[in-house]
């Protein structure tokens, strides 16, 4: 069976954290879309093999027949609040890790990020595009990272509204 991770996780520093730490660890993280119905969401887990499901707790709700009915995932962590049910995402990173080269995020980062975009250590970046897609996970994450520069991070939808309150804070 595959090595993979599928990941429902709402953009908080948990999301970033959990790709990169699973690439890391040289496991295949899959980002799946936090606004799936809870049939999508039963059928990702199970075409992706996922032996793993790493997800925030607000959303752990709609994967209770999913995970009920899976006959891969051996192991579910939640992020954020506390499930007793279920082991802790700042637990396991407490843990640690093993080292895995994944060139790709960098190769981006050095080929798009900088020359491309011109980001540099000064800026703070904001991405409307989720993590979970490739281009919101590239401007908010491995482009930022390579440089040094700050990342602006929202959990909830970007929405006009939501992006301007939140820009605003922060």
């Amino acid at each position: 069976m595959e090595q993979r991770v599928l990941l429902c996780m709402l953009d908080t520093i948990d999301w970033p954290t959990a790709f990169l730490g699973c690439i890391k660890a040289g496991v295949v993280p899959v980002a799946v879309n936090t606004l799936l119905i809870p049939t999508d969401d039963e059928f990702m887990l199970r075409d992706s093999l996922a032996r793993a499901l790493i997800v925030a707790a607000g959303l752990l709700p709609k994967f209770t027949s999913a995970l009920a009915s899976s006959r891969c995932v051996q192991h579910v962590i939640v992020a954020g609040e506390r499930v007793d049910a279920y082991r802790s995402f700042s637990d396991l990173l407490a843990e640690g890790g093993t080292v895995h080269v994944h060139s790709s995020l960098v190769r981006t980062a050095e080929l798009y990020g900088r020359p491309a975009m011109g980001i540099r250590e000064s800026d703070v970046i904001f991405s409307a595009a989720k993590l979970l897609f490739a281009y919101g996970l590239g401007n908010a994450s491995s482009f930022p990272l390579s440089v040094g520069a700050t990342t602006v991070l929202m959990a909830d939808r970007a929405t006009p509204d939501a992006t301007f309150a939140r820009l605003l804070k922060a």
